[in-house]
């Protein structure tokens, strides 16, 4: 997944969520710009937030597809196979 996908999921289910850019920076304890860039593809998330977003965003995973998980656990078995 690329932060374009990351992007576009971060940005469904925030929004699906009912959840504005601030509360969705204050519930990860980064400001706000953060969240406008990872939404804008402009960087992605550090991975160490993953499972904090996860956790805040993928209630309708069932519903949505699990987009997050799915780029989390690229990048761990990336790492643990590279």
């Amino acid at each position: 997944m690329n932060s374009k996908m990351l992007g576009d999921a971060i940005k469904r289910l925030r929004a699906k969520n009912r959840l504005s850019q601030s509360e969705l920076a204050e519930l990860t304890g980064v400001n706000i710009f953060r969240v406008k860039k990872w939404e804008a593809y402009e960087e992605s998330p550090h991975i160490t937030l993953l499972p904090l977003l996860i956790q805040l965003l993928e209630k309708t995973a069932s519903e949505e597809g699990s987009d997050l998980f799915l780029y989390y656990y690229d990048f761990v078995i990336g790492e643990e196979r590279g």
